[in-house]
């Protein structure tokens, strides 16, 4: 660095300079490797040098005086004229001052630096540890050089700046200025090239005794404050060499400049050296831990990166250190964090139960959870490997959740395979809502992996080349959670919670259409039987499938309701409460045997006279009022309660729930206790009697007895109908007052017995 030629001096000036100067002396001695930082503070204390400043001030004070008079004057030579030249000042005795004190402080750094570290390749270590201590204390000593010479500042410096010399700095910048170019710029090679050895030096302590995940173990041997002291030490090695370079910039064109050098310079070597070192490290590291160990690890390293050594580097890399760092951590492993993934994810999946909460199993399972945590915290900034992790996900959800159900299969029921369904879905959206935060990329892959492991999975499609049994098995879950139950029986579903599990369910169906038609089979036995839970019910799932489909997909369920809803106690006589159901065929899914044992029927069944005379009176009201339509008595479908009292005296009658074709047979038991099988035929066909026969027999109602008198002892003697007598026992003895005949009809049985087919 050059400076003017310093114009012959005054004596205020000779005699300032002589004042000030031992004092300058004496503050820039304090910037050595020696004396310690809080003995600099003390001695730089404005406050000590307040006769500096005050002869600063007189001799400032002194020249504004003497240039005032001559400003005025040729102020008043320039108006005279006309003149439009700038005013000139005389001002050399201050200009003089300031090239004084720049030539003194060059002359001081210029023999700063100890002869030992100069030119000497084996010193050239410690040359980060004199920067350390000897900037720090420089910048203490310039700024209350500064502050002494303040009114300088103020007076000359800033006139100066304003009349366009951008080569005059106040005196702290003067003193940057000066460091950069006798001590910095010299030297900025081998600063930056230290700054990284020890950036990576302060890495591998943290590494190595600081980082540690929970599972990793304490090591009890190292002396934590040395490494405490060490980790100080390097911070201070890089602080101070990045944060100089900062200061040193000098205006706002002049930091541009600089700073882009420094940024073109320094962030190159540095991301090199950043990713040759975490190369080396992540070979090492996965070498002696395990893969899932590493990805956690990778998250710890990010952390330590972001939080300290992007901090400590940001004068040069500007945040681009994560984008280094990832290169080199997680793309270049992305094929081992995928299997990671697959590993963590595949273990927590078995974990699934029917008994536990999702949340349940990732709290026993912090381990695995905590891997996938980290994968997608390293890679949540990666648009390319979030979509590559998306589409690995669904592929892994697919099978491994189609492998937790096939180890089920043999040992659950339909209902517990529903409600791991239901876990391993609630699982999945556990991990996609806390982990991934639902991205679009995942939601989709989810509903793919959903509607494949719902549909095709061991439990209900065990046969790979058959159609899916998955309508099937829903349609019967929503019929035990919309059934009565029992006498003996309780309701144990929470329906609002199976509801919605149906629904969920339901929305990732393939076949809806045979869902609809197995669902209305069942519901037609529900209305029909008067075994529904009741219709708010019904009409509450109704409403849900409406919302997940349309309202035309339910159109013929809610026909049904409606038939029953609209045919109810539309004729009610004194003795019988008779409730017919009138529906619509096209709605309900009656098959084809029930309508062709109905057309049969039809024309063999003759009512009794009790029975006949309510039918023939209800025929004739519903003609009245819905003129044209046809009814067609479903009698397969028909049930009555009836009271019967053959119990031993002075117990309550008994109430059987019979079929029409029972109501009919004990009717004609009614007046005589014995009924010969064959005189029944008249009215019905054998089969049909023999069917409805076998409750009674099983429940010991009724006695079978043949021509020899003897007592028929297995039904496959039936085949001989002709021979057999019917028999009510009076009294009958049950241990239940409400007995249902209806459960036990058996028309394929009846069918083989005639046949010869049966044998017990």
């Amino acid at each position: 660095m050059s400076t003017t030629e310093l114009t012959e001096e005054s004596e205020l000036l000779r005699d300032t300079w002589n004042f000030v100067e031992p004092s300058i002396k004496e503050l820039l001695d304090n910037v050595n490797m020696n004396t310690p930082m809080s003995h600099v503070d003390q001695n730089c204390n404005p406050a000590l040098y307040m006769k500096v400043y005050t002869c600063i001030y007189n001799f400032c004070v002194q020249l504004s005086r003497n240039s005032s008079n001559r400003e005025i004057e040729t102020m008043n030579i320039v108006n005279k004229d006309g003149k439009q030249d700038k005013l000139i000042y005389d001002t050399s005795d201050t200009s003089n001052l300031y090239m004084k004190l720049a030539r003194y402080i060059i002359d001081f750094l210029d023999g700063l630096i100890p002869e030992s570290l100069i030119d000497n390749n084996d010193k050239k270590t410690d040359f980060l540890n004199f920067y350390k201590k000897t900037f720090p204390k420089y910048v203490k000593v310039i700024s209350t050089l500064d502050k002494i010479f303040d009114y300088m500042n103020r007076f000359w410096i800033e006139s100066q700046r304003s009349n366009g010399n951008p080569n005059v700095f106040k005196v702290y910048q003067l003193g940057l200025n000066c460091w950069r170019h006798i001590i910095y710029t010299p030297n900025q090679d081998l600063i930056v090239k230290m700054t990284i050895d020890s950036c990576n030096e302060y890495r591998q302590l943290q590494l190595e005794h600081v980082i540690k995940l929970e599972e990793d173990v304490s090591d009890s041997d190292v002396d934590k404050n040395a490494i405490r002291k060490q980790a100080k030490d390097l911070v201070q090695r890089i602080y101070w060499p990045i944060n100089s370079s900062l200061m040193i910039c000098i205006g706002p064109s002049e930091y541009m400049k600089s700073t882009d050098e420094l940024y073109n310079r320094f962030r190159t070597v540095f991301e090199i050296e950043t990713q040759k070192f975490y190369k080396e490290y992540s070979k090492d590291l996965l070498s002696s831990k395990s893969l899932n160990y590493f990805v956690k690890f990778v998250l710890k390293i990010r952390e330590f990166e972001e939080t300290t050594i992007n901090e400590l580097t940001k004068a040069y890399n500007y945040g681009s250190l994560s984008s280094s760092l990832d290169e080199v951590l997680v793309i270049d492993n992305f094929e081992r964090f995928l299997t990671s993934f697959g590993d963590s994810y595949h273990a927590l999946i078995q974990k699934v139960d029917i008994k536990e909460q999702a949340s349940t199993v990732v709290m026993n399972n912090s381990n695995e959870y905590n891997t996938l945590v980290s994968i997608w915290d390293s890679i949540k900034l990666h648009p390319q490997l979030v979509h590559k992790l998306s589409e690995y996900f669904g592929v892994y959800c697919t099978k491994y959740c189609c492998e937790r159900i096939m180890n089920s299969v043999g040992y659950i029921d339909f209902k517990d395979y529903i409600t791991l369904l239901i876990q391993l879905y609630e699982f999945n959206k556990l991990l996609l809502e806390d982990i991934m935060n639902l991205q679009a990329a995942f939601a989709k892959v989810f509903d793919n992996s959903c509607r494949n492991f719902f549909n095709h999975n061991s439990f209900a499609q065990p046969d790979p080349k058959e159609m899916s049994h998955q309508p099937e098995i829903l349609a019967k879950h929503a019929d035990t959670i919309l059934k009565k139950p029992t006498k003996n029986q309780s309701y144990t579903y929470d329906f609002y919670k199976e509801k919605d599990n149906i629904v969920i369910l339901f929305q990732y169906l393939d076949d809806k259409d045979t869902f609809e038609h197995e669902y209305r089979k069942l519901f037609t036995k529900r209305l029909i039987h008067g075994t529904t839970r009741g219709e708010s019910y019904e009409v509450s799932l109704i409403s849900s499938f409406q919302g997940t489909n349309s309202l035309e997909y339910t159109g013929k369920i809610s026909k049904m309701l409606q038939d029953i809803t609209s045919s109810r106690e539309l004729l009610e006589t004194k003795d019988v409460k008779f409730e017919p159901s009138v529906v619509a065929k096209a709605m309900w899914p009656f098959t084809e045997d029930q309508q062709l044992e109905n057309e049969t029927m039809d024309g063999v069944l003759c009512l009794p006279d009790e029975m006949k005379t309510i039918f023939q009176t209800f025929e004739h009201v519903y003609q009245e009022q819905h003129q044209g339509r046809v009814l067609n008595w479903l009698w397969s479908l028909s049930k009555t309660e009836l009271e019967a009292n053959i119990s031993k005296p002075g117990r309550p009658p008994f109430r059987f729930i019979l079929s029409i074709y029972q109501t009919m047979i004990l009717m004609n038991l009614q007046k005589t206790n014995t009924l010969k099988l064959s005189d029944l035929a008249q009215n019905f066909q054998m089969k049909f009697i023999i069917a409805h026969l076998i409750p009674f027999y099983s429940k010991k109602l009724i006695t079978l007895i043949k021509e020899d008198g003897s007592t028929v002892k297995s039904i496959a003697e039936l085949k001989n109908y002709s021979e057999v007598t019917i028999k009510l026992n009076v009294p009958y003895k049950a241990l239940n007052q409400s007995i249902n005949f209806t459960i036990g009809i058996n028309m394929g049985l009846a069918e083989s017995i005639l046949n010869g087919e049966y044998h017990d």
